[in-house]
């Protein structure tokens, strides 16, 4: 059995009911294990809140539930899987199906020598029409190292700062970048300590298969593992008008 624990995870925010908030991942099960404690905060003040998906998540999706995965992977990325799982998760958080968006730009866009700087150019504009759009007020992302330095995560960041500075630029509008610190940059560790972040997180059950049964979670030891290299963190406003 796996039980919450105390709150570790604390974000440096206020929250008002009237914020809106855009959660940004560069893959599907993203914004549930970083920003996870902290749309359950901006949620229970009544904030909104939209997601923003860059990728499917079509080169890390993993399943642990198949014997034959490796045949049905690409069957179940061209049907929309780990879309279905987001939309899922979104929806234990209470946030409504028209502000779950997903991209589709390609897993390890931020990886293409040839290519990158376009995909984060495009990134740009699809970030301002949503921030634009939905009016938000505030925006998380990993960081500017990705929190695990992993290259989607540093451009979702990266092409979020651009979208933050021209809108402020521009339109003047008030609208406020946090991303994640680790407590101690070189561990890698998030105790996943809340219910709700936890009940989130196995609905992407290709990648963190479990159960909850009367309360409890009940998670194999692949899945224990890897949340176990995970540590609490630190939402913290990001510098963006250089």
């Amino acid at each position: 059995m796996y039980q919450s624990i105390s709150d570790t995870e604390r974000p440096r925010d206020e929250f008002a009911a009237s914020d809106h908030i855009l959660a940004l991942g560069a893959h599907p099960d993203d914004i549930d294990m970083f920003h996870g404690e902290y749309i359950r905060r901006a949620r229970a003040v009544g904030a909104a809140i939209t997601q923003a998906v860059a990728t499917a998540g079509e080169e890390t999706t993993e399943d642990h539930r198949i014997w034959l995965w490796r045949i049905l992977k690409r069957h179940f990325i061209a049907h929309g899987g780990r879309e279905q799982e987001a939309n899922k998760a979104a929806k234990r958080w209470g946030i409504p199906p028209q502000n779950v968006h997903h991209l589709r730009f390609p897993d390890g866009f931020a990886n293409s020598d040839n290519s990158s700087s376009h995909y984060i150019d495009a990134l740009t504009l699809s970030f301002i029409g949503l921030m634009r759009a939905k009016r938000v007020s505030k925006v998380v992302t990993a960081g500017a190292h990705g929190y695990d330095q992993h290259p989607d995560h540093v451009a979702v960041h990266l092409a979020a700062a651009r979208a933050v500075k021209f809108l402020r630029l521009t339109y003047n509008q008030r609208i406020t970048l946090f991303s994640l610190t680790a407590h101690n940059a070189s561990s890698l560790q998030l105790p996943v300590n809340r219910h709700a972040k936890l009940w989130a997180l196995i609905a992407h059950c290709s990648q963190f298969a479990g159960y909850r049964v009367f309360g409890r979670f009940i998670l194999p030891k692949h899945t224990k593992q890897y949340l176990a290299r995970y540590s609490a963190v630190l939402h913290q406003e990001a510098y963006v008008m250089q």
